[in-house]
């Protein structure tokens, strides 16, 4: 039974396109404070930021792989656009936003940030104790970070290297 349990394409386009965002963000951020002492974030890009990103880790914790791969390749590849779009420094629309989206964005992010750690404990609690066949099978259906979580406990058991 060797099934392949994350694939390549959604590996890269998910979690990469999560790391995009970040580094975007990151970028941006530094690059504009060290120029002008600035942040040159602009509220459009903060709500919608911490938004996809918020979208990208509920995706990536509660649909199953059914769903999962389509969703997370069309969120994916938004947070790749959106990550790349961050980099000039023109482009988005200026408008300020309300205060209260704003720290609505980012309290939903942290909000999912905080669920997938917890679910994650949860899993993991799960996969204790059992073999590598009985991990393979639980995670087969699963959401996207249970697999990799459960990919990472049966590599670190020594299943699955060469």
């Amino acid at each position: 039974m060797n099934r392949e349990l994350v694939s390549r394409y959604e590996l890269w386009l998910h979690k990469g396109g999560a790391l995009a965002l970040w580094a975007g963000v990151l970028i941006r951020v530094g690059w504009g404070y060290a120029m002008t002492r600035n942040l040159w974030l602009l509220d459009s890009q903060i709500a919608t930021v911490s938004l996809l990103l918020a979208a990208l880790y509920l995706t990536g914790s509660f649909v199953p792989r059914s769903y999962g791969s389509s969703v997370s390749t069309l969120l994916g590849g938004l947070a790749w656009l959106t990550a790349l779009s961050l980099l000039p420094r023109y482009g988005w629309p200026t408008t300020q936003m309300a205060n209260w989206l704003l720290v609505f964005a980012a309290a939903l992010m942290l909000l999912t940030l905080l669920v997938r750690a917890i679910l994650r404990r949860r899993w993991y609690g799960q996969l204790r104790g059992h073999g590598f066949v009985w991990m393979e099978e639980w995670a087969e259906p699963r959401a996207l970070y249970a697999r990799l979580l459960a990919l990472r406990v049966m590599r670190s058991l020594g299943y699955g290297q060469q």
